[in-house]
């Protein structure tokens, strides 16, 4: 994990080291996977876990572009990371890289908490076919999550062919 950390760092410095903003954000990331870069070292995926309502059958493979999220079933799926810490009251950023493959609905990405207020950040994404997308969310944590018990969600809502892809994803306090 901590080798993982440091290479997914250098990487980060390398495509933004003339980018002054870009660096700062370094010293505050709360969550971090580059799933492209784990998929072109070999590494895992970092453990992300699976959710299904009845009828629901959401999968994933880390692909060479990121982690490809796909739903054969009818009904809501969802892929979601192990738990990370956020503190309340405090104002983050979420940055996301996905690629959208023949999605005819719209995905939903958020971040939850299971102790506290459940629902901390929720956003409905369209994602046109091959189309790449970085996305970048604000929002402030609420004030009775406790530690170690915050995750970010992926929604594939089902009866659709179609699949998105998370190349990277990150949680950085905002100063």
């Amino acid at each position: 994990e901590e080798t993982m950390d440091l290479v997914q760092r250098t990487k980060y410095y390398l495509e933004y080291m003339d980018d002054e903003e870009a660096l700062a954000k370094l010293e505050d990331v709360v969550y971090w996977r580059d799933l492209e870069l784990e998929a072109a070292t070999g590494a895992s995926k970092g453990n992300w876990r699976k959710w299904n309502a009845d009828g629901g059958r959401i999968d994933d493979q880390l692909i060479e572009e990121g982690l490809k999220i796909w739903n054969s079933g009818d009904a809501l799926g969802v892929i979601y990371t192990p738990n990370f810490t956020l503190n309340s009251e405090m104002e983050y950023e979420l940055e996301v890289e996905l690629i959208g493959d023949d999605m005819t609905e719209n995905m939903v990405i958020g971040v939850t908490s299971t102790k506290g207020t459940y629902l901390q950040f929720i956003k409905t994404i369209g994602l046109k076919d091959s189309e790449v997308k970085k996305l970048t969310f604000r929002f402030i944590t609420t004030d009775d999550i406790e530690p170690q018990s915050q995750r970010i969600i992926f929604h594939h809502l089902g009866g659709i062919e179609g699949t998105f892809t998370v190349k990277n994803v990150m949680i950085s306090k905002v100063n």
